[in-house]
């Protein structure tokens, strides 16, 4: 014969207590006072029973689901795998279970917001959603508004954003590239990046302008490293070696770092190199990589505090800050 599935009622009757009390501890309400020693007696009757609440029960009781998504644009690059890790530690720390979703091209990353709504989840933190993409979802969702922080560079004054101030920190790496002699830099970046509005680009732009300089951009069409590494061969046989590269992220730069190893380039005194996002992979590569550090660790934890305000209280102004980035500076672009 086989055994149903224990129900709250069953673990009521081996707990020696109401379905009610049950229910309550499960739900880890907070306006019923339940004793210590009986919610004990509760858990362990379920454990004994291999009782499971209902989530879906739960949920349509209290209107909260217990669930944050966490809507990514890419997930094969360093950046990406950093802040799901800090996000998902802060947000189980806190008993919520972590949903990752969108994790679409730039293109499609609206969509992937408004089915994250369509789960019933508690709240959104995307990353590096851009100013239509919120302004759509909020659209799709003002019938029953999802709490939503965006971690990006590109804030939108219509939701909770942690912003990241990337020009500061190229403009910082352009001028360090000029500074050790570099005359002809090259902007290294993933299609995506020459967008209207990408803080790096119209930094570099304004730099080198500044400088007198001219502008040269290497484009790779795709996230990946084996493409980095085989467009910037391509760009150098083609145009010739320049003195200086900065590019769009670390992970991309392990692809144009391969690259210069290929052509028996030597690192920095004939290519100078500079990243950005601050990967632990930078400080590892040969030569180690100069980069501009985000403070990822701190975005994540003031974009979760962001959201659990929000949550608890809908109504609360927009929250917004800024984070400044800064320049790591290592072999890869320290010339004697």
């Amino acid at each position: 014969m086989v055994k149903h599935r224990p129900t709250s009622n069953d673990v009521a009757q081996q707990a020696g207590v109401s379905q009610a009390t049950v229910s309550y501890v499960f739900s880890e309400t907070t306006n019923v006072s339940i004793p210590q020693k009986t919610r004990k007696r509760v858990l362990q009757a379920a454990d004994e029973l291999g009782y499971r609440p209902n989530r879906v029960a739960r949920a349509l009781q209290t209107g909260r689901t217990n669930i944050v998504a966490v809507c990514l644009r890419f997930l094969d690059t360093s950046y990406t795998t950093a802040v799901m890790r800090y996000l998902h530690q802060q947000i189980t720390q806190c008993g919520y279970n972590v949903m990752i979703g969108g994790t679409l091209e730039a293109s499609d990353c609206t969509l992937g917001l408004s089915q994250l709504a369509e789960w019933g989840v508690d709240g959104v933190i995307a990353v590096d959603a851009r100013p239509n993409h919120i302004e759509t979802f909020s659209e799709m969702t003002s019938g029953a508004p999802v709490p939503l922080v965006n971690l990006s560079p590109f804030p939108s004054d219509r939701t909770d954003h942690v912003r990241l101030s990337l020009g500061a920190g190229t403009r910082t790496a352009i001028e360090h590239l000029l500074s050790i002699g570099c005359q002809r830099i090259v902007y290294a970046s993933w299609e995506v990046a020459f967008l209207k509005h990408e803080p790096r680009k119209r930094a570099y732009d304004a730099v080198m302008q500044e400088a007198g300089g001219q502008r040269e951009y290497l484009r790779i069409p795709h996230v990946s490293r084996r493409e980095a590494r085989e467009r910037t061969k391509e760009y150098i046989n083609q145009k010739g070696c320049p003195d200086g590269i900065f590019c769009h992220n670390d992970y991309m730069a392990l692809g144009v770092l391969a690259a210069l190893h290929d052509l028996n380039l030597t690192i920095p005194d004939q290519v100078a190199i500079v990243g950005h996002d601050g990967m632990e992979d930078s400080e590892y590569t040969q030569p180690p990589l100069s980069t501009v550090s985000i403070p990822i660790q701190q975005m994540c934890e003031i974009g979760w505090e962001f959201l659990q305000r929000r949550m608890e209280n809908p109504d609360i102004p927009v929250q917004e800050t800024t984070l400044r980035t800064r320049l790591v500076v290592r072999t890869s672009s320290l010339r004697r």
